[in-house]
C-alpha cells in the first residue's frame, strides 16, 4: 500500500460503511480517532451518523491541529497493517490485531462517558467489556 492509501477517505468510506453494523449502538455524532504511525500529521476521524459513518481525513499543521479531545477514542495502526484492515466487510482482522496488540486502543472519554454515548456493544465486538462505571475494561 502507497503512503497516499493510508488517507484515502473513499477506501475508508468503504471499509468502515461496510462493517458499520459493528458500531450498531454508538450515539449519533459520538467520534473514533484512527492515527496511523509514523505519519502524525494527518489523522482520520469517523463520525457515527444516522444512517452511515461519517470519515475525514484531518491535518495537522501550522494552520490547523487535530483536536484528539473532539474523540472518544483513537486506534493508532501501523501502516504495515493496513492492508489488512482495509478488507472491505472485514471486521474480524481489525479486532484481532486490536487483541495481538498491534492495533493500540486508547480512550480519551471517561469510562461513563463511553457507556453513555452507547459504546458497550462497540467494545464487546471487539472482545472487551465495561465490568461497571468504576471498574476499567475487562
Amino acid at each position: 500500500m502507497k503512503v497516499e492509501d493510508y488517507f484515502n477517505k473513499e477506501k475508508w468510506e468503504k471499509w468502515v460503511n461496510s462493517v458499520i453494523e459493528n458500531f450498531n449502538g454508538i450515539k449519533e455524532n459520538s467520534k473514533i480517532g484512527i492515527a496511523i504511525s509514523s505519519y502524525p500529521e494527518y489523522g482520520i476521524l469517523f463520525t457515527i451518523a444516522k444512517e452511515n459513518i461519517k470519515v475525514e481525513i484531518k491535518e495537522n499543521n501550522a494552520n490547523h491541529h487535530i483536536n484528539i479531545n473532539e474523540m472518544d477514542m483513537i486506534f493508532e495502526i501501523d501502516p504495515y497493517d493496513l492492508d489488512l484492515v482495509l478488507v472491505e466487510g472485514n471486521f474480524s482482522n481489525f479486532r484481532e490485531l486490536i487483541n495481538n496488540r498491534r492495533i493500540a486502543m486508547y480512550s480519551v472519554s471517561e469510562l461513563t462517558s463511553l457507556i453513555d454515548k452507547g459504546y458497550s456493544q462497540f467494545m464487546a465486538n471487539l472482545g472487551f467489556y465495561f465490568k461497571d462505571s468504576a471498574s476499567p475494561l475487562s
